[in-house]
């Protein structure tokens, strides 16, 4: 929505997005052109449709699913829809949009997250809805959707919203639900839950790598002033849009702090490195028990090439903080291993007790045989 051009009338993406029948598959970006900016941005008819209908056919799967995949679409929009603005300028029309657009998503994702079970913390999410349970495949199309909206408009853009941490906070409360069935699952049955949270760690991924990428203040601002709700220096309340000009006298032009960005994601990626550990390494300690005594792998835990994945997009996320998540890793790995050891001594003592039960059995067998023995002779 930042990027400049003449419109020469014609859809950005006529040709990209001709034929495309799998919308949840379809990593394209939707650039209808500025023509149809009154239709779909600026009245926010069709997001208000889509909400409505998706109200209006839960409990259908596939007409469900077509709403899923239209709303997904709309979160790829981008291009002259939103109007021709400098770049690193505020955009009123692309911020008015994705706070609708937001507001919208978030409901959807407290009615289609999965119940939190016993060993998971209850979490609600947008206006204090909770969970209500959901099929797996509308888990993969509310990750598709969170993921598309961060990579379409990016980190710059969502830190403009009234308040991010609106936003941050039940992506990450999102995460942090489906973590642990997500990684404890390695059915078919259970295949879209794990992928939806492996769309979901490429999205704090993105974030992360968004920090590198945010503008830079030409100088230093006379009034140094905190972000995301902090307090200046002479004590007093800043109000969580507060922007810092880029050595210009437009007021539009936004460029945070990239260090104070960094601080306000740790909050969450922390929580998220912390439960992703938790819960794979509950994981491997099941494993263990389970096949302490056979040759037998659980295929997903243990392919190379999935774990690399996760643990490369995860180690990128625990980098932000990583004094801490040095101490999460050492912590859980310490806590597991004397588990495991706890463990396995009690099974080594079950044997010992099996072993001396059985041979007192034979024992007194043995004397009740020569006892008949000898009544014979």
């Amino acid at each position: 929505g930042q990027s400049g051009g003449k419109d020469d009338g014609r859809d950005d993406d006529d040709d990209d997005n001709a034929g495309d029948s799998s919308l949840l598959s379809a990593t394209k970006p939707l650039r209808p052109g500025a023509r149809w900016s009154a239709l779909l941005v600026q009245s926010n008819q069709v997001l208000k449709l889509l909400f409505a209908l998706f109200d209006r056919v839960r409990g259908d799967q596939e007409c469900t699913r077509l709403v899923m995949d239209s709303i997904l679409q709309m979160s790829s929009l981008t291009g002259q829809v939103f109007g021709q603005v400098p770049r690193n300028h505020r955009n009123p029309v692309q911020l008015a949009f994705l706070e609708y657009l937001v507001q919208g998503v978030l409901r959807i994702a407290s009615q289609t997250a999965p119940s939190a079970s016993s060993t998971t913390t209850s979490t609600t999410l947008a206006n204090g809805q909770s969970s209500n349970g959901a099929t797996d495949t509308g888990v993969m199309a509310v990750c598709m959707i969170l993921n598309r909206i961060v990579t379409t408009h990016g980190l710059h853009t969502l830190l403009q919203l009234q308040s991010p941490q609106q936003w941050f906070t039940p992506l990450r409360q999102y995460t942090c639900l489906i973590m642990p069935q997500a990684i404890a699952s390695s059915t078919d049955v259970q295949t879209d839950l794990a992928e939806g949270l492996d769309v979901l760690i490429d999205t704090w991924t993105f974030l992360v790598n968004e920090i590198e990428r945010l503008p830079r203040p030409e100088r230093k601002p006379r009034n140094r002033k905190q972000f995301m709700g902090g307090r200046s220096s002479n004590g007093k309340s800043v109000s969580t849009n507060n922007n810092t000009n880029s050595g210009n006298n437009n007021n539009n032009s936004v460029i945070f702090n990239p260090d104070q960005v960094a601080q306000m994601l740790r909050e969450h990626t922390s929580i998220v490195f912390r439960s992703y550990v938790q819960a794979r390494l509950q994981v491997a300690r099941r494993l263990a028990q389970e096949h302490a005594h056979d040759d037998e792998e659980d295929e997903q835990f243990h392919e190379s090439q999935y774990l690399d994945d996760h643990l490369a997009s995860v180690g990128l996320i625990g980098r932000l903080h990583a004094e801490e998540s040095l101490t999460i890793l050492a912590t859980g790995i310490d806590k597991c291993t004397t588990a495991l050891q706890n463990y396995v001594r009690s099974r080594q003592q079950q044997q010992q007790h099996q072993q001396q039960q059985q041979q007192q059995q034979q024992k007194h067998q043995q004397q009740q045989q020569h006892q008949r023995q000898q009544q014979q002779q």
